[in-house]
């Protein structure tokens, strides 16, 4: 709090889950788990995956050494 009584910092707890394609045997069921854990709807977790493991495409020219 500051000199006033504002509260100047919110402490929530934060986790960071991570998740790799090649371990994941069911995915809809670990985003189900997930989602009754956080109370995040499933839809947005898929959608945030699906962003991070989006492929990356490289210019052949950047490629080369």
């Amino acid at each position: 709090m500051d000199r006033y009584g504002q509260i100047l910092v919110d402490n929530y707890p934060t986790y960071i889950l991570t998740g790799f394609p090649n371990e994941m045997d069911n995915e809809n069921w670990n985003f189900s788990v997930i989602s009754a854990c956080t109370a995040i709807d499933t839809t947005i977790l898929i959608d945030n995956f699906e962003d991070i493991f989006a492929g990356v495409l490289f210019h052949l020219e950047l490629l080369e050494i």
